[in-house]
């Protein structure tokens, strides 16, 4: 994976180039390349053994360019991409399959191009400013810029109410995110810039495939794609869970001699016992990373850390996900490419609730831009009325961009257009550092593929009233894929039930179900053996976290608590597991961190 800065302008001339360095390579695990251009720098930091070969920069006489990001390609095509720019033929961009970014400077013209991939799942951020221009993958470039950086409020609010920011906004006022499939084309000179849209945003197909002909179309669209993610690497880490995710991904593995299955949590928790099973089952290699009393002795400095490698895109409930990936990989030095299940079930299953507040799944649910505006008054406080605003019309900006927001293609779509590249843009942000994370889920044609067949989202949103979540027919599509093509894996239950078992009806699925889970369920009740969760934020955040969390956030000099009501906050302190707790916090850490005050 790499990470990029472009800073052209005189200010530049006093900066700290080092402090710069220091923004896209924190963890010191990667290498690092300077290009200097007439009146500015290129930065680029890359892991050397990356799957997508060739190199993370470019220079000519002509073009000075860098490139972060992972294709699913061979090697990066700087000369069909530097072409595209160069007669402006800008949808030849749609066939760059991955998620990316890519600046480049036409030394001729003086103009300075920045490219995002289809839907900014990996984001670069702007600053166009009358002394300089300052592009980077990482938002903590730019608090290491001579201009003054203000805090923009509007990004605490669009925080706490959808649990990611939306759109373009980020929490400096004056710098801003790249919208999806766009090419920001900017005059050196005059400092004047231009967007244009290479790729239309994925929508619903007029007719949707169903039964067996979508089963068979999704299942030669995996077929053909998902082999392809496994390419580059000589040994490949692959997440490995209880669900169906990530064992459609196996599936489809090209060479599973070559694959390490890996799982993380608590120890003995569901997923580390049943992903542990399955890896004996079929004779791979399996790691797991422990949430351990090691881990929690660590915890109160990996939720800073975690917030500032990521550079502010991740909260602090995701500190397990930097000690997964630094533990995975050794710090950078094995599993250059890691395998990921994400999306897969949003896509296709349509489980999205994890990733949404409540008020925005209630409005998404029912189409109504309905909020609760008593709670929202008692936490914002005075500035209460211009988030109100601030918020309905974020929310008639989202179903201008998607639909009808009841709609399930708008659920969709808010899904992969917000919510997936905004949370887990955080994940992709600290895992680079040490390997590079491909998600088949993210693939243009598997996209494609949700948007074009019934069984997907666009029968399955849990946010249609009538729909309830959980029906064996959400699980077709992929029961069918790894029983046609899965070996072993068709046969090894999942929720009590085989794969190759769902084609012979429900009444055959539900007999399994109570075959396979009812003694065990028995057996746990006369054990009182209680579920052992993933992650036990719970206890970290009440017990392991309290002092940390209560001079973050609960002191008088707390800087949260100029745009959050005190009262509020306060009243928090003894229900350290509120959701609010985890979000105001890294509130927190980002205005002590990314500011000067």
């Amino acid at each position: 994976m790499t990470s990029y800065f472009v800073y052209m302008g005189k200010e530049l001339l006093n900066s700290d180039v080092s402090s710069l360095v220091e923004t896209i390579n924190p963890c010191k695990t990667l290498k690092t390349r300077i290009l200097k251009a007439n009146q500015g720098l290129f930065g680029v930091s890359f892991l050397e053994d990356a799957p997508l070969k060739g190199k993370r920069y470019f220079e000519d006489k002509n073009w000075i360019a860098v490139f972060a990001g992972d294709l699913i390609e061979e090697s990066f095509p700087w000369k069909r991409v530097l072409e595209a720019l160069e007669n402006e033929n800008y949808s030849v961009l749609a066939h760059l399959n991955g998620y990316f970014s890519i600046s480049a400077l036409n030394k001729k013209d003086n103009r300075l191009f920045v490219i995002s991939d289809r839907r900014s799942q990996l984001p670069v951020f702007y600053l166009i400013d009358d002394k300089c221009i300052c592009i980077s993958t990482e938002l903590s470039t730019f608090s290491k810029s001579p201009i003054e950086m203000r805090f923009n409020p509007e990004w605490l609010w669009e925080y706490l109410f959808f649990n990611f920011p939306i759109g373009q906004t980020t929490f400096f006022k004056n710098v801003r995110r790249v919208p999806p499939a766009s090419v920001l084309e900017i005059d050196i000179q005059s400092m004047g810039y231009s967007q244009s849209e290479y790729a239309a945003k994925f929508h619903s197909k007029k007719h949707l495939l169903e039964g067996k002909e979508a089963l068979e179309y999704a299942y030669n669209v995996f077929k053909n794609m998902v082999p392809k993610y496994f390419v580059g690497a000589s040994s490949v880490a692959l997440a490995l869970t209880s669900g169906w995710d990530t064992r459609t991904n196996l599936c489809f593995s090209p060479n599973k001699e070559s694959i390490v299955a890996y799982c993380y949590g608590v120890p003995e928790c569901s997923d580390l016992v049943a992903s542990s099973k399955i890896a004996r089952a079929l004779n791979i290699d399996f790691k797991q990373i422990l949430f351990d009393e090691e881990f929690e002795k660590r915890l109160p400095s990996l939720i800073f850390e975690t917030v500032l490698v990521s550079s502010g895109l991740e909260r602090i409930t995701r500190a397990s996900i930097l000690h997964a990936y630094r533990s995975l990989t050794d710090s950078g030095k094995k599993y250059p490419l890691v395998i990921s299940g994400i999306n897969l079930d949003a896509l296709f299953r349509g489980h999205l609730m994890s990733i949404y507040a409540p008020d925005m799944s209630r409005i998404l649910s029912t189409g109504e831009k309905i909020f609760n505006e008593d709670f929202w008054e008692q936490s914002i406080g005075k500035n209460f009325e211009l988030f109100r605003r601030h918020i309905l019309k974020r929310i008639d900006d989202l179903e201008r961009n998607y639909g009808k927001l009841s709609k399930p293609e708008t659920h969709l779509s808010y899904l992969l257009y917000e919510g997936s590249t905004h949370h887990f843009a955080g994940e992709i942000a600290i895992a680079k550092h040490f390997t590079t994370v491909r998600v088949p889920a993210w693939d243009n044609g598997i996209i494609d593929l949700a948007y074009s067949i019934r069984n997907s989202t666009l029968s399955f949103s849990q946010y249609q009233t009538h729909y309830k979540r959980g029906s064996l027919q959400e699980s077709m599509l992929q029961a069918y894929m790894i029983s046609k093509n899965g070996g072993p894996l068709r046969e090894i239950p999942i929720q009590g039930i085989p794969p190759k078992i769902f084609e012979r009806g429900k009444i055959a699925c539900q007999l399994f179900r109570i075959k396979n889970l009812g003694p065990k369920r028995i057996k746990n009740i006369l054990l009182n053996k209680s579920y052992i969760p993933l992650e036990n934020w719970d206890k970290w955040l009440n017990i392991t976290l309290v002092d940390t969390i209560t001079r973050l956030i609960f002191k008088n000099d707390s800087l949260v608590k100029r745009f959050v009501d005190p009262k509020y906050i306060n009243s928090l302190r003894n229900r350290l597991s509120d959701p609010m707790i985890q979000k105001l916090a890294t509130a927190e850490i980002i205005l002590r961190s990314f500011f000067k005050n």
